[in-house]
């Protein structure tokens, strides 16, 4: 229902790095999404999730499956883990990674690069205000989500599995 009554909302999660600061985390992501002024739905992986706030522009939910629920987004917030990042690009999405360590952030300067996202962001850097910011461009800069569906359907279209292993039996021999 909450995806039905209105614009697609922007997706909030930092995935099992949640786990690294569980109250910062909630925190900053609440106060991102609130501040933004777009329809935002936030995971957490703790018990006490909300449903909704009060004034129906943020959904709250325990783990769901991206794939589907992206298709209905207009955008993500997430860690920069490798799967979420190839989630977020198949989904031909805007994102911004909020990374912890070097890797995750390594992928978000590579969806970047290639147009489909903004610079990543170190999440121990980084201030509401500034994310808020980025939750509202992913939201609503029409050139970043153009470039973004095209990235999206390159990477939908790529075999990537079949291609990693034949890589590795190549190298083995």
């Amino acid at each position: 229902a909450f995806l039905d009554e209105g614009p697609p909302p922007v997706f909030l999660s930092l995935g099992s790095s949640e786990q690294v600061a569980p109250e910062r985390v909630r925190a900053l992501l609440v106060e991102a999404a609130r501040r933004s002024g777009r329809r935002c739905v936030l995971q957490f992986k703790s018990d006490r999730t909300e449903k909704a706030s009060r004034d129906g522009a943020l959904l709250f939910v325990p783990r769901v499956p991206h794939r589907p629920l992206f298709a209905r987004c207009a955008g993500v917030v997430h860690h920069g883990g490798a799967g979420t990042t190839h989630t977020t690009l198949a989904a031909g999405l805007p994102s911004i990674a909020l990374g912890f360590v070097a890797e995750q952030l390594d992928w978000g300067r590579r969806v970047a690069a290639a147009g489909a996202g903004l610079a990543p962001r170190s999440f121990w850097r980084t201030s509401a205000g500034a994310l808020s910011d980025a939750v509202r461009r992913l939201a609503d800069d029409d050139a970043l989500r153009r470039i973004a569906k095209s990235v999206g359907a390159q990477v939908a279209g790529e075999d990537g599995v079949t291609v990693a292993c034949e890589r590795v039996e190549e190298w083995w021999r």
